[in-house]
């Protein structure tokens, strides 16, 4: 999608695509991480701040992905529903 110089501009940015994508709807959402658990505690956090979620999940990323993205990597998928 674009490049985002620093980790901490990256993490920032995600946020804000997933407030794009969740467009003021109740979410259910799900972090990945790579051996990085307190930045994705952190994000978390963060989010829930900011965002009206049913729930917030923490995800082990599985090995192989991890072998691809490198360890500390961070991602964040979200669902929004209508009940």
């Amino acid at each position: 999608m674009e490049k985002v110089r620093t980790k901490k501009k990256a993490i920032s940015r995600l946020i804000e695509l997933v407030k794009e994508k969740a467009n003021d709807k109740k979410c259910h959402l799900a972090i990945y991480h790579a051996q990085a658990l307190k930045e994705a505690q952190a994000m978390r956090d963060t989010v829930k701040e900011t965002l009206d979620c049913y729930e917030i999940e923490i995800y082990n990323l599985s090995p192989v992905i991890g072998a691809h993205v490198g360890e500390g990597a961070l991602g964040i998928s979200v669902h929004t529903v209508e009940y």
